[in-house]
């Protein structure tokens, strides 16, 4: 009887220790990194003619974005459709057109230029913006808006971009005048939606950023299933399959009675 039960609390031991180590080893989540080239030159992207919208494709994964500009000179007001593209000077990325001189970048000389990027799933999370200086390239950034569609964003401003899911990313948000890449990785935001825009003029003075979108890199996050459970269960029957054998043995060993 004790060496059956020294067996079993053996095998139960190590199973246990087994068990603990495959968990220990499982990620919590796994990421893909993805960058679009916005310069309007990758196989599958036009930027001509007069569009408030374009889409990019890498790895089969499609990149939406669309060009707004606020209502109001002072970079308040609901966010209005601008015409979004590459217009002059090839290879820069992406600019919003409107009546405020330079007109083909994103920039806050009178109304804020912004661009809205959505994501291919609600699962993203935006590493770095590549932004081509035409001036400062200080920005604006907002993580967010799962479930929303950009015919929602017309009723939508700058104030409001919170209490509407938005979480702001301030990281490596102020940059001077030469072509930077902002990484955006240590806000760690995840979401449908990401808003870059010239700096608010609510939030600064200023208004000298211009700037185009070169590129735009994301990482999905896919998420391991919680082990927890599965191992609790498979744990619970192997200790219910010993504690079988172990009761099918002892009974095999009881005197059996005259009848």
């Amino acid at each position: 009887m004790f060496c059956g039960n020294w067996i079993s609390r053996k095998i139960i031991g190590l199973t246990l220790r087994i068990a603990t180590v495959i968990v220990l080893a499982l990620p919590a989540a796994s990421y893909a990194t993805i960058t679009w080239d916005l310069t309007c030159s990758s196989i599958g992207t036009t930027c001509a003619g007069n569009s408030s919208q374009r889409t990019f494709t890498t790895s089969g994964e499609q990149l939406t974005a669309q060009g707004f500009q606020t209502s109001d000179n002072n970079g308040t007001g609901l966010f209005q459709n601008a015409y979004l593209g590459e217009y002059t000077g090839s290879g820069y990325g992406l600019g919003v057109e409107n009546a405020s001189p330079p007109e083909h970048t994103v920039d806050n000389h009178g109304k804020n230029d912004l661009v809205i990027f959505k994501f291919p799933t609600t699962t993203y999370i935006p590493v770095s913006v590549l932004l081509n200086a035409f001036g400062d390239t200080d920005i604006t950034v907002y993580v967010g808006g799962n479930g929303l569609s950009f015919s929602n964003f017309t009723s939508l401003s700058y104030s409001t971009l919170t209490s509407n899911g938005f979480t702001i990313c301030t990281a490596n948000n102020l940059g001077g005048t030469s072509t930077r890449t902002a990484d955006l990785s240590p806000c760690n935001l995840e979401g449908q939606y990401l808003i870059i825009g010239a700096h608010n003029a609510t939030e600064s003075v200023d208004n000298n950023d211009y700037f185009k979108i070169g590129a735009l890199t994301g990482s999905e996050v896919t998420r391991v299933p919680e082990p927890s459970t599965m191992f609790l269960l498979g744990f619970g029957l192997i200790g219910l399959r010993i504690f079988i054998s172990y009761r099918s043995n002892k009974m095999k060993q009881l005197p059996v009675k005259a009848l």
